[in-house]
């Protein structure tokens, strides 16, 4: 009987035809590496590097609705629009003006434009009454327990989140990023030359100014549209130049 021959140390499988075999580098450790090996760490470090830690994608962290531009690149002085982006847009810069964050100050001017709508509208017979049944609510029908920061003359429900302040509707906080989009469908193109007017006019206002007469002055900046039913809902011409004047006194 022929003696086994002794195991090989060599790998038993075969390579197909055309087949190639990956030469192989030792690495610091005498780790064998592909030579491609380095190069994927090093990306995958820098990918790493980029990912955001987990917990950071919070849209509400990301409010960045328009671009800061200097007076003297305006370039748009008439805007067709409706009423209401407007005075979200004005509310909402009236707000960062008397102290509050962008993020904040963008959901508290939502909810002015919203309060002013469903004023107008009762008032056109286009919407019923407050409920009924609810009790120690402000003027703005408000549940009682809410916190409330007044602005523009209405009294806006907020609550804490760990954002920040965040005005509500219908008892959920508003999102910030989604009002920015809101006003970047609304004015388009136009946004970042509005923006810049509107905080110019407002920073020639005191902040005493800014608390008790935003809505008159909003009122004499705000599309003209037709009076009663007909108007709601009407797009109207916003003229910059009268903005600008008025920031300027003339």
């Amino acid at each position: 009987m022929a003696p086994k021959k002794p195991a090989s140390s060599k790998p038993s499988a075969k390579r197909g035809a055309g087949s190639r075999q990956i030469p192989t580098q030792k690495g610091k450790e005498g780790v064998s590496r592909s030579p491609g090996t380095k190069t994927a760490a090093r990306s995958a470090q820098r990918g790493a590097k980029r990912a955001p830690k987990s917990g950071t994608a919070d849209l509400n962290n990301k409010v960045k609705p328009v671009k800061k531009l200097p007076s003297k690149a305006l370039a748009v002085t008439r805007v067709a629009i409706n009423r209401a982006p407007v005075l979200t847009l004005w509310a909402a810069v009236v707000a960062e003006g008397l102290g509050h964050t962008e993020a904040s100050a963008l959901t508290f001017g939502k909810a002015v434009a919203q309060l002013a709508a469903i004023g107008k509208g009762r008032g056109l017979g286009l919407m019923g009454p407050p409920q009924s049944g609810k009790s120690g609510g402000d003027r703005n029908g408000l549940p009682g327990k809410q916190r409330i920061v007044p602005l523009c003359g209405m009294n806006i429900a907020v609550v804490k989140t760990p954002q920040g302040l965040r005005a509500q509707a219908q008892g959920t906080p508003l999102d910030p990023y989604k009002v920015s989009l809101y006003l970047t469908k609304a004015f388009g193109e136009s946004l970042p030359a509005v923006h810049e007017a509107f905080r110019e006019l407002a920073s020639s206002l005191s902040k005493s100014e800014l608390r008790d007469s935003a809505f008159s002055v909003y009122e004499k900046i705000r599309p003209s549209v037709d009076k009663g039913v007909a108007g709601w809902g009407q797009k109207g011409t916003l003229d910059l130049r009268r903005v600008l004047n008025m920031a300027r006194g003339k």
